[in-house]
């Protein structure tokens, strides 16, 4: 049995949006501005991973996908999608996302950095509510560290750790020097953290 929402005075099956959706996704990898336009609500409210204020507006989430396309040429794996369903005015999709780093891209330093030419390979997630026929609120959702990893984008950093040895067990420390404390400073690299991507 068909379940029907009423959006409005417009009735839009479950199923209606999953092919919207997908129509989105179509839309995005084709760089269809026309049709990614018409999925988005004029007040829509878009939240990406690490800004702490969502994009409001149609107008202003194409400007800033036209400008994330400058930056880093990718695609979404949506035929089929690992993961796609909905429940009343919602829909949530999983799909694999790929691409290359290919121009100037804020990283988490706030810095602007060349492109690096990079590849990166994520699960990319979409949840968005719909009313007739368009998204009102989506949230997109990606591992941001792993994605700026991949890129080798992530900043320097200085990471100081102690370790502590009980008395019993100091013998057995493996700093013979000083088996009470340990301290050891390293700058944390895309080189040594490769086993983290």
């Amino acid at each position: 049995m068909e379940v029907t929402w009423s959006l409005g005075g417009v009735g839009l099956t479950v199923e209606e949006n999953l092919r919207l959706m997908k129509t989105l996704d179509d839309a995005w990898n084709k760089q269809d501005w026309e049709t990614f336009m018409k999925r988005h609500a004029e007040n829509v409210a878009v939240y990406w991973p690490g800004q702490p204020e969502p994009t409001r507006g149609r107008h202003a989430h194409h400007l800033e996908s036209v400008g994330f396309f400058k930056a880093v040429e990718n695609h979404i794996e949506n035929d089929p999608y690992m993961i796609l369903f909905g429940q009343g005015d919602y829909t949530c999709s999983v799909a694999r996302w790929m691409g290359t780093h290919t121009g100037p891209l804020k990283g988490l330093d706030g810095q602007i950095h060349p492109a690096t030419h990079r590849k990166f390979n994520l699960e990319f997630c979409t949840v968005a509510q719909w009313k007739n026929g368009e998204i009102v609120e989506e949230k997109l959702s990606y591992d941001l560290v792993r994605f700026m990893t991949q890129l080798n984008l992530l900043p320097k950093t200085t990471v100081t750790a102690t370790a502590y040895y009980p008395s019993a067990h100091r013998g057995q420390a493996p700093f013979p020097k000083n088996p009470c404390t340990m301290r050891e400073k390293r700058t944390l690299t895309v080189e040594n953290t490769e086993h983290l991507q």
